[in-house]
């Protein structure tokens, strides 16, 4: 009897933890809620439980000050933005033509007093914009609220905000608004960005770099170029995830550049930093180090060059990452690894990629101390000698994976490959004549040649080789290169 008690309790909090949740039909779609405090009547918008947000506004706000709950007819004040609440979602102005709708879906009322993780996550808009009020207090806004963000308009914070914004467009002749730029705030005097913009100016709404118009493509861009010299700190998230930026410029009292700052931001090919002192952090992409390293377009002070190339992470821009999984060259075939400088431990993959006509012979993988001098195929622990690492297979002749072993190890990869002979068969069932092969077997490439016997009265009408899965292919004058597969031959 207690146990079904229990179980009667903990289901009855549950389903009054459901029933905190609300959801009104609005004039853009159903918008979803949950409570705050039902006691002071406050709740937050929440994430859409059927799925990503799809909304469509008239030219009104589209976050509001108050909102009934149906549940309970009480009217409850909105006072934050919930965890994941709009993201990946769409929210859209029914604006059309030349005219924009202001459908200020960023417009936060005064009555919102914080924004969570994810609230704002590669949410999309076709007029995003921003405005902050002087309820936001530190921390209040979560450094994750706008992964990916496309806000285009940040309007100017209200007096003595701890959350402020640039103006970075204002009298832009371009741009009819003249508000766009970066979310920040202070403490202890530095200036720390959290969110910058994407662009505003009324031409890259109306027409986009892959150049289609605002009415087939009608989300704004993200930024392609940034100048964040007034910034002492680029703060968790800055600019993560903006796959146009391609340029940025750092100023001379940039201190720090935080976690997760340009993750994802693939396109940069160029960075200025006008910092004496290289600023910590600068934790980029791969593939950016890698095009700076190929183009040199990276400038920084001329008395602060060995600094820079001595820093951990801004030397990567100028040399190479360390490099512990060596792969030697083999005719035929090349192997890949997908992380040539793992930690110890670390699962490393091998993906196999044999040259048309060829397979895979062998591979090994050994574990060196110089692997310019390593030792194959025997061999003993020691200086210059490898040790051999055990290979797990995932996909025979395609895929392998390894552990990665303790330094001061590292591993160098040697593989050989080898033809791979194919067959030739003449199909069954040939009437009225015969078909012969001068090779029942053949490598890739290699002629193979027909005779081909019609019987008294018949001639040959045609001659094709077939491929498992493919369409017949026709023979002309009775011979053909062998293709990378078995055939079977029919006339």
């Amino acid at each position: 009897m207690k146990k079904l008690l229990l179980t009667f309790c903990m289901l009855a909090a549950t389903l009054a933890a459901t029933a905190a949740d609300f959801m009104v039909t609005t004039s853009g779609g159903d918008v979803y809620y949950n409570i705050v405090d039902a006691d002071a009547l406050t709740c937050e918008y929440a994430p859409n439980p059927n799925g990503p947000y799809n909304l469509t506004f008239p030219s009104s706000s589209v976050l509001t000050t108050t909102v009934t709950n149906p549940n309970d007819g009480k009217t409850y004040t909105v006072i934050g933005v919930g965890e994941n609440a709009f993201k990946d979602g769409t929210i859209n102005s029914d604006a059309s033509g030349g005219s924009v709708a202001y459908n200020h879906m960023w417009w936060w009322p005064n009555t919102i007093t914080y924004i969570r993780a994810g609230a704002f996550e590669n949410t999309k808009s076709n007029f995003p914009c921003a405005r902050f009020n002087s309820g936001f207090t530190p921390g209040s806004i979560d450094k994750a609220a706008f992964i990916n963000n496309r806000i285009n308009q940040f309007n100017p914070a209200v007096s003595g905000n701890y959350y402020k914004v640039t103006d970075y467009n204002a009298g832009n002749t371009g741009d009819a608004e003249g508000r766009s730029g970066a979310l920040y705030c202070e403490e202890n005097g530095k200036k720390i960005l959290l969110v910058y913009g994407g662009d505003h100016h009324r031409s890259s709404w109306e027409r986009k770099p892959d150049g289609t118009s605002a009415a087939s493509n009608p989300y704004y861009t993200l930024t392609t170029r940034v100048d964040l010299s007034e910034f002492n700190i680029i703060g968790e998230n800055a600019l993560y995830g903006n796959q146009n930026l391609q340029q940025i410029t750092f100023g001379a009292d940039l201190e720090a550049i935080e976690t997760d700052a340009f993750k994802g931001a693939t396109a940069i090919t160029t960075i200025i930093c006008n910092a004496t002192t290289p600023p910590t952090g600068a934790v980029f992409e791969d593939v950016v180090y890698e095009s700076i390293r190929e183009s040199g377009n990276i400038t920084v002070p001329s008395g602060s060059l060995d600094a820079y190339k001595a820093d951990a992470n801004w030397g990567l821009f100028w040399a190479a990452p360390a490099q512990r999984v060596h792969i030697a060259e083999a005719e035929h075939g090349a192997v890949a690894a997908d992380n040539m400088n793992p930690e110890d431990g670390a699962t490393v993959t091998l993906t196999v990629t044999p040259d048309a006509g060829y397979r895979l012979k062998d591979i090994s993988v050994q574990a060196v101390i110089d692997p310019g001098n390593a030792q194959a195929p025997h061999r003993v622990e020691g200086p210059g000698v490898g040790i051999p690492v055990t290979l797990t297979t995932v996909t025979e002749g395609q895929t392998y994976t390894f552990e990665m072993p303790v330094a001061p190890y590292e591993v160098l990869v040697t593989s050989e490959f080898e033809l791979v002979d194919y067959t030739v068969t003449v199909a069954d069932g040939i009437e009225n004549g015969t078909v012969e092969a001068d090779k029942q077997t053949a490598n890739y490439g290699e002629a193979v040649t027909l005779t081909v016997t019609p019987a008294t009265g018949y001639e040959l009408a045609s001659l094709t080789y077939t491929v498992e899965g493919a369409d017949p292919v026709t023979i002309e004058n009775g011979t053909f290169n062998m293709p990378a597969a078995d055939v079977t031959i029919n006339a």
